[in-house]
């Protein structure tokens, strides 16, 4: 290397680099090793592979290094690591040297790449605000569209292609739009630097929007270079404007023509606005009421609980639920309202309570009356679901009773001669018979009790039973009588009429206790039109409106408070004593099976009335004759069809059929009866068929049966009541009924007078 060359390549400002043909460094200037980082003793132990950094090289440019031997030259850019491990840019221009070497020259352009860096980064923050902006952005020279982002396409529908290049004129809806706006924006932009002007653009599918529009020049001096525009769609905001105006002139429309009471006060409760409604219903003039604080009108029993609604309200912002209270007029007089409030803000802090006041005393009218209906009904249903209760447990333990009692009588007449066995027994048949006493109870509850409805006078029944009602009574209560002797006969039980007037003034002596008093026994005849039928808790109507006569059992003790008076007709309900048995449930059962009615007013501390009415009798006229005949004596002989779904019931009856010289044929239900009965039907003298029975009862076995032989004898036996079948079945035309539990007497009796003669 002569000097002249050797100088220059000491002396050069840029990196110098002798590269052998496998890439080592054979020699370096100074330039490359302040470059690099390296000594040149370091360098020449190190390949360009060890400083360039291959994942900085441009794809375009990777092969540069492996042409070079190829071809003699390369020229790229790259990132190469100095000694400190740290990176910088370099541009890397290599020659072939001779004799397999090559001269590589580097310089540093490690600055330039920070500047180009940061000026992509900041072109590419630009575009993503131009592309992403809520807002429309766009650029126009001489009003020519040059430039528009994505939200312009969205609010007018057009796609940028179609934009790019036209005028802006495409915006408008009118040529007057159009010129209006430049003439404001440009005269704006020489005055101020930018221009900003409401204005309305035209939609491609020919809506109108509104606009907000603000310009600003890329060069103040020179406008011909461009003009930057910003477009903010205002159409719901002005839609939410005239909104809002039309609001408050619809709200001061219904504050002041409002039927209901409108208030407005601040947060200490000093009134500054009221309606004509508020001023009608306190009879105050504006003047006067917006000179006083609500608390001064708020009845003295409700203020504690209105200022908690106040506190609420401030707390909360609003009230929860409405509020009901009363007021004090001007003049005195007391206003029952419903409130509801809520704040009013301005700006966004509270300013005032608005509330709004409705007279609710005709309302709370009509929901009492309301309660008192609802009420009314439920008691009704209860008694009625208990009357159903008590009366399907009675059907079903008399299936029982009858077994017991049956087996008991046939024990009894095969016991003869065995007097413990025979003292066992009738024990048990005592106790049954005791248990029947009580189902008749039960039955009686539910108004479906073995009735024996005849004309009856009152007051002979009264005269009859006087001794026994002085003696259920104690020593110092008085009885008194106040009878009409002219109130018509009834149709009733004498002997259940008896025990409702006994159980009646035997709870009012209980009532006045050991107390004086008295207790006073009327009778009398009223009529009951259906406005004023309305079943309560204390009352039971009669099923239909008409001319009742009436007896009332009326005592001057201690009366009911509410909650005696709601149960008092309960089963098995008492004020004294566990153990009272149905109590007045039974007399409300009796009375119900009569299709008569009771009434009870007490009051705790007053005493107490029970007034009970009874159907008439129909005229002397129109009663059906009654006889009684005889039955007669003759033989009882034939085959019976028996059908009953109990195992036990069907054994026993057809026990007691055969000890009466009864052939018997069974049945489980009415289908299999009619089976039975289709292969013979002239076989058989006669039917004894229970009512409640699966896959078909005995209604349906009566019908199927009277098709076969019109004229067969049948006898229905049933847990209810002789009464109830006739009503329930008063179109079919039964022999006759038993009622279960039956004695054998009795059915010999009934099987005597429905069979027809052997």
């Amino acid at each position: 290397m002569n000097p002249k060359t050797f100088s220059y390549f000491a002396e050069a400002p840029i990196g110098i680099f002798l590269v052998d043909a496998s890439g080592r460094y054979i020699d370096a200037n100074p330039a490359a090793c302040e470059l690099t980082g390296y000594s040149l003793a370091e360098l020449t132990q190190k390949s360009i592979t060890d400083l360039i950094d291959k994942a900085s090289v441009s794809p375009k440019d990777l092969p540069g290094f492996g042409q070079l031997l190829k071809t003699g030259k390369a020229n790229v850019q790259t990132r190469a690591k100095k000694k400190d491990g740290t990176f910088f840019w370099m541009t890397v221009n290599a020659v072939a040297s001779g004799n397999g070497t090559f001269t590589a020259y580097c310089q540093d352009i490690t600055k330039q790449k920070l500047v180009e860096e940061k000026a992509r980064q900041q072109e590419a923050r630009l575009q993503s605000i131009f592309l992403a902006a809520s807002v429309g952005i766009g650029l126009v020279q001489d009003r020519k569209l040059i430039e528009v982002n994505d939200r312009i396409c969205q609010m007018i529908g057009y796609a940028s292609e179609e934009l790019i290049g036209q005028s802006a004129r495409i915006f408008y809806p009118s040529q007057e739009d159009f010129d209006y706006v430049g003439q404001q924006k440009y005269e704006q932009i020489r005055k101020k630097g930018t221009g900003t002007v409401e204005t309305r653009w035209a939609h491609k599918d020919g809506s109108i929007i509104n606009i907000l529009l603000r310009s600003t020049p890329l060069d103040p001096n020179d406008f011909s270079i461009g003009v930057t525009f910003t477009a903010l769609d205002i159409t719901n905001q002005k839609r939410a404007e005239a909104e809002l105006k039309e609001s408050e002139e619809r709200y001061r429309a219904l504050f002041d023509r409002s039927s209901d009471c409108v208030f407005l006060h601040d947060l200490t409760g000093n009134f500054l606005d009221a309606n004509e409604a508020a001023l009608r219903l306190l009879d105050y003039e504006k003047a006067e009421i917006t000179a006083l604080n609500f608390q001064s009108l708020v009845n003295d029993q409700d203020l504690e609980m209105a200022m908690q609604v106040l506190q609420q309200i401030l707390e909360k912002g609003f009230q929860e639920k409405t509020t009901e209270f009363c007021l004090r007029s001007k003049k005195g007089e007391i206003k029952c309202v419903e409130t509801l409030s809520s704040v009013v803000y301005r700006n966004g802090e509270p300013y005032a309570i608005q509330g709004i006041a409705r007279d609710i005393t005709e309302r709370k009218k009509l929901e009492q009356d309301r309660l008192a209906l609802e009420n009314k009904i439920q008691q009704v249903q209860k008694q009625e679901s208990l009357g159903i209760l008590a009366g399907g447990i009675a059907h079903d333990f008399n299936n029982l009773l009858a077994v017991i009692l049956g087996n008991a009588e046939l024990a009894m007449m095969d016991l003869k001669g065995q007097p413990q066995l025979m003292e066992s027994v009738q024990e048990i048949n005592e106790a049954a018979l005791r248990s029947a006493e009580l189902v008749k109870k039960m039955l009686e509850y539910s108004g479906r009790g073995q009735l024996s409805i005849a004309s009856m006078n009152l007051t002979e029944l009264i005269d009859q039973n006087s001794l026994n009602f002085k003696e259920s009574i104690a020593k110092r209560i008085e009885l008194k009588y106040q009878i009409d002797s002219s109130v018509p006969a009834v149709m009733a039980d004498a002997s259940q009429i008896r025990q409702v007037l006994l159980s009646l003034i035997t709870n009012a002596s209980e009532a006045i206790g050991d107390q004086n008093g008295s207790i006073t026994l009327r009778t009398g005849q009223l009529s009951l039109d259906e406005a004023s039928r309305s079943e309560t808790a204390n009352q039971m109507h009669p099923s239909a409106p008409g001319d009742y006569a009436y007896f009332e059992v009326v005592d001057n003790g201690s009366g009911m408070d509410d909650y005696t008076r709601a149960r008092i007709f309960d089963p098995f309900y008492s004020t004294k004593f566990i153990g009272r048995g149905l109590g007045l449930a039974a007399v409300q059962g009796i009375v119900r099976g009569h299709d008569g009615g009771i009434f009870l007013d007490s009051k705790l501390g007053q005493g107490t009335t029970f007034r009970v009415l009874l159907p008439l009798a129909p005229a002397p006229e129109a009663a059906e004759a009654q006889s009684d005949q005889a039955i007669p004596a003759r033989p009882i002989l034939g085959t019976i069809l028996l059908v009953d779904d109990e195992k036990s019931v069907l054994s026993i009856a057809r026990r007691m059929l055969q000890r009466l010289d009864y052939d018997v044929v069974e049945a489980v239900d009415g289908m299999e009866a009619v089976d039975i009965f289709l292969k013979d039907p002239d076989r058989f003298a006669g039917v004894i068929c229970d009512l409640s029975m699966p896959r078909m009862d005995g209604e349906q076995c009566f019908l199927e049966l009277r098709r076969i032989r019109p004229q067969i004898p049948f006898l229905l036996t049933s847990g209810y009541n002789k009464q109830e079948m006739k009503q329930r079945f008063s179109r079919h035309h039964f022999s006759n009924f038993m009622q279960k539990p039956f004695r054998l007497e009795v059915l010999k009796q009934l099987l005597l007078d429905v069979l027809p003669d052997p």
